[in-house]
């Protein structure tokens, strides 16, 4: 099945645990070329993660050329060369507080992003390093998370906004997730509110109008570029909207199958440089018309 491209790439959305990053938490060197070489085009590479900006990479943000980044699932937009904030799609303060006290009655860790920080307890933070991950999604949240003693008070006291919760769970012994059903219960009882995965069974709730592909077409708007002139990657459920708005939508071998299904092209894994796969394909060596869907 061939996938036609229909206007060149004049923007590109990457998220960035399980697609940029590799298992290790490292970007390639293939995929820091890829991106270089699609700069020096005139693309706008925008980095788009579930991550407050504290945790977005310098290894990324120092790369000449990079402008913009969008942050929490689309929850927030900024610009680069000044910190300002183009658009923000903060939780209600008075569900979010509801929202912690509920979730802090069950087993699970609780994560508060803001505009820039992450919030947890030592006790949530603890229970976290516990989990079966990585090292280096240990190290990501060990470097990014500020402890507090008290969540529910600090995030009274603070003025700051909150624009996600991120919720990890202990597996059960019997192929689920200790009160995983029961935080997503929570979440679904609130209709203002939305939930995905960001992966690892995570679950990451955002006001329901905080979504990556709604973000990238503010953005668009912004710059004077069409949809169709955006490709998007990305590999786990906070990707499904910006794979599904963009002119080409690129999953990576790694992702989920309802991604690879919402997607027009397959791309190699996290830890097979499929980001630099991609670029190489759809805008570096690009031919309109005539792109397959799938390597």
């Amino acid at each position: 099945m061939a996938y036609k491209l229909k206007r060149p790439v004049r923007m590109i959305g990457l998220d960035l645990d399980g697609t940029l990053y590799d298992d290790r938490k490292h970007i390639s060197q293939r995929d820091i070329c890829a991106i270089r070489q699609a700069i020096a085009m005139g693309v706008e590479v925008v980095p788009a993660t579930g991550r407050p900006f504290k945790g977005v990479p310098e290894q990324l943000l120092s790369i000449s050329g990079i402008h913009y980044v969008l942050t929490n699932n689309g929850a927030g937009l900024y610009r680069l060369e000044d910190g300002k904030c183009l658009y923000h799609v903060p939780l209600d303060k008075k569900l979010g507080l509801e929202l912690v006290e509920r979730l802090e009655r069950l087993d699970i860790t609780v994560d508060v992003l803001m505009a820039t920080n992450a919030y947890c307890t030592e006790q949530s933070l603890e229970k976290f390093m516990h989990l079966k991950v990585g090292e280096g999604m240990r190290d990501y949240v060990r470097s990014t998370r500020t402890v507090v003693d008290d969540l529910q008070d600090f995030l009274r006291g603070t003025p700051e906004e909150m624009y996600k919760l991120t919720l990890n769970f202990q597996r059960d012994g019997a192929g689920g997730y200790i009160d995983r059903e029961k935080a997503i219960a929570i979440a679904e009882s609130y209709p203002r509110l939305i939930w995905v995965s960001g992966g690892m069974n995570n679950v990451e709730i955002t006001d329901k109008d905080a979504d990556k592909g709604k973000a990238l077409l503010v953005l668009g708007k912004l710059l004077g570029i069409d949809r169709e002139e955006i490709m998007a990657c990305g590999d786990s459920g906070n990707d499904k909207g910006m794979l599904e708005v963009a002119g080409v939508g690129v999953a990576m071998k790694n992702a989920e199958d309802a991604i690879k299904a919402a997607a027009d092209h397959v791309t190699g894994s996290n830890n097979e440089s499929g980001v630099a796969r991609a670029l190489e394909k759809f805008v570096l060596r690009a031919d309109p018309g005539n792109m397959e869907r799938n390597e």
